[in-house]
Formats: C-alpha cells, structure tokens, sequence
C-alpha cells in the first residue's frame, strides 16, 4: 500500500479501486492475527467481521477486472468521460464494500428465519463459520462466483487488448495495458488459487497439505509486493531511493583532499 500511494499515486480510478484491494486484503490477514488474544465472546463477532472482509477482496478483484474491461472500450467516449469522474469510484465503492455486507446480512437473515441453517459463527473457539454447508452457501458459493466473473472480464479484456495492438498506433500505451492485465491475472490466480487449496486442505486431514496451506495464505502479502515491484516504475522509484542513501561520494573526496591538504603544509 505504500508502495501504491507514494508511487503510483491514487489519483485515477484503477489505483484507488487496486489500493481498496490491498487494503482489505491487509485487513483480512492481520485479522487473522488477532482470534489468539481475544475472549471467547468476542469470537462470534470476529468471525463475522472476518466473513465480511475476505468477501470483500473477492468483491474488489471482480471491481478490478470489470473497470480493467471498461478501460480498454476505447469505442465508447461515454465510459471514457465517467472513467475520469471521481463519482465513478464512489460507486464501485458501494459495490465493493456493500455487495459483502449484503451476503453477511442475507447469510444472518437465513440463520434466524431458517431452523435448518446456521453459520455457527465462533464454533469450537474457532473465530469462522462452522458449520461446512453454510460456509459452502455463504462464501464458497459467492467467492467462487466472483472468480468466475473475473476470469470472464479477463478473457474479454485480453480480446480487447489484441484488438487494441491490431489497430493502435500507440505500441507503448498497448505494452502498459497488457502488463497491467497479466499483473491483474496472477492476482486473481493467486486468490482463488490459495483458497480452493485452503478448502481442500482443511477437508484433508495430511499435515503437509494443511503446512503448506498456512505457508501459500500467509505468504499472500508477500506475493502481492512481489508483482507490485515488478512495475517500471516502482523498480525506478527503489533505485532512485536507494541512491538517496548512499554516501555522497564527492563529499568525501574533497573532504579527504582537504585534508590532505592541510597535513602537507603542516
């Protein structure tokens, strides 16, 4: 996130709806952090704050892959001038961060009107949903549906980026795009890779399969710095850093000819 705001800035829309991402996605995992130091009662809503939070980087990948799409329409000048419109991000907003709260409430609703479904929040001291149908109903189910969307706005923005090299003049702005793309691509493979492997782990019961799967989830920030780092212009601003702390060289020069200067008239 830093990275993010210092160097890409979070004037346009893509980098704001990319910095909300991160932002949940840091949430989510230092939340995670958290269930060991809290009291048993306090679990129950955790769990639900957790529910919420992991439905909203899925909910934030597919605002990602939809505004990815709606960038590279270069035949509708209409998108074009709601893209630069700051109202515009106001609404994915609402997306993004209400979409998740509506499928935890509509999850809460069916466990009360429902005698048949419980989430089992906190079961077992356990800061998630218990109940396997339920976590198959009220975040498998919707997780697995927004990659499903995202792997569509995907392939339709790679066809949109192949007609783009075909007929633009502007080979750098199509370079930028695609690399963009596969950024976003890796992004969505490592979401919804980690989780289905988590989902299969936690149902396997093999002690290297659940190591590995604590290895992949906790390492995600990791990955995540890993392909931010990997932009042009993040590697410029590391190298121009970096210099900045280095010695000043000529400094120390003239500070040593000055005085060996001094010491050859004494």
């Amino acid at each position: 996130m830093f990275l993010q705001i210092n160097i890409r800035g979070i004037q346009t829309c893509p980098a704001k709806c990319f910095l909300s991402f991160s932002l949940s996605w840091f949430i989510a995992q230092f939340s995670f952090t958290l269930p060991p130091f809290l009291p048993s009662r306090v679990c129950l809503t955790f769990a639900m704050l957790l529910h919420y939070l992991w439905l909203c980087i899925f909910s934030w990948s597919s605002i990602l892959s939809f505004d990815l799409v709606k960038s590279l329409n270069a035949c509708s000048k209409t998108l074009k001038r709601e893209f630069k419109n700051n109202s515009l991000f106001v609404k994915y907003c609402i997306v993004g961060w209400g979409l998740p709260l509506l499928i935890v409430g509509l999850s809460n609703v069916l466990e009360i009107s429902l005698s048949t479904f419980t989430l089992q929040y906190g079961a077992r001291n356990i800061c998630w949903i218990g109940n396997s149908d339920a976590l198959l109903l009220a975040y498998i189910l919707p997780a697995s549906t927004f990659l499903f969307f995202n792997m569509i706005c995907l392939a339709v923005s790679l066809h949109g980026l192949e007609i783009a090299k075909r007929n633009s003049r502007n080979l750098q702005k199509t370079r930028k795009d695609r690399q963009r793309w596969l950024m976003y691509l890796q992004m969505f493979f490592l979401c919804g890779g980690c989780w289905i492997f988590a989902y299969v782990a936690n149902n396997v019961s093999l002690l290297w399969m659940h190591t590995l799967n604590l290895i992949l989830n906790g390492s995600q920030g990791v990955f995540i710095l890993i392909m931010t780092t990997r932009d042009s212009k993040v590697k410029r601003w590391i190298r121009i850093k970096m210099k900045c702390l280095e010695p000043d060289n000529s400094n120390t020069s003239q500070s040593n000819s000055g005085g060996g200067t001094i010491s050859t008239k004494l």
